[in-house]
């Protein structure tokens, strides 16, 4: 948003930036309909009454395949533009930090109340969740990218040494990018360039 609202500065776009931090943070915090507590990790899907703003779990409410690029977000808006709330907000999602001390694993998806839901891993998690850990505790996330992401990648071939979909390859490079800085702003460069 902040780079459309560099191009196109006759729209809001940076209103936008504002809202979107303001719903994930009360996201994060969400009660599910049963009542439990949430873990402090953003939802896959929330309703927004238009009316009133008023945030509800939505029908999917577990952190999976969908939130799990919150934490990358919220990581590369604080590489690129150095946002504060990035990093406020992040510091919440410190189940995942639990977790992996807990377990040296993370599960691919977690109920709201931070209950695993799909067993097992996913190179696309850990390609979310890195950004939690580049930000808020490097020296886990170090741990995490050599033993989760890096193992994935042959340099010999180079590529995969598996096969993954689609989907897990895209979020494991994207992982890996922004823990080795294959993510850097490439608009700055062209506006420094131009001016």
């Amino acid at each position: 948003y902040r780079i459309f609202a560099k191009v196109d500065p006759e729209h809001p776009w940076e209103s936008l930036v504002d809202s979107s931090y303001m719903v994930i943070e009360k996201s994060i915090s969400l009660p599910s309909s049963s009542g439990t507590k949430s873990a402090n990790l953003p939802p896959d899907w929330i309703y927004i009454d238009k009316t009133t703003g008023v945030l509800s779990e939505g029908p999917a409410t577990g952190y999976g395949f969908d939130a799990m690029r919150i934490p990358w977000r919220l990581a590369l808006d604080y590489q690129w533009f150095g946002e504060p709330r990035a990093k406020t907000v992040l510091s919440r999602f410190v189940f995942l930090d639990y977790s992996w001390k807990s377990t040296r694993a993370l599960s691919a998806t977690y109920a709201h109340d931070g209950t695993p839901i799909i067993g097992g891993e996913s190179p696309a998690s850990y390609g979310g969740a890195i950004g939690y850990f580049t930000v808020i505790n490097p020296k886990a996330g170090k741990a995490l990218y050599e033993q989760k992401l890096q193992t994935l990648y042959n340099p010999d071939y180079p590529g995969w040494r598996d096969y993954m979909g689609y989907y897990e390859d895209n979020w494991a490079w994207f992982g890996m990018a922004l823990v080795g800085g294959g993510t850097p702003n490439l608009f700055l460069s062209l506006v420094a360039d131009a001016e």
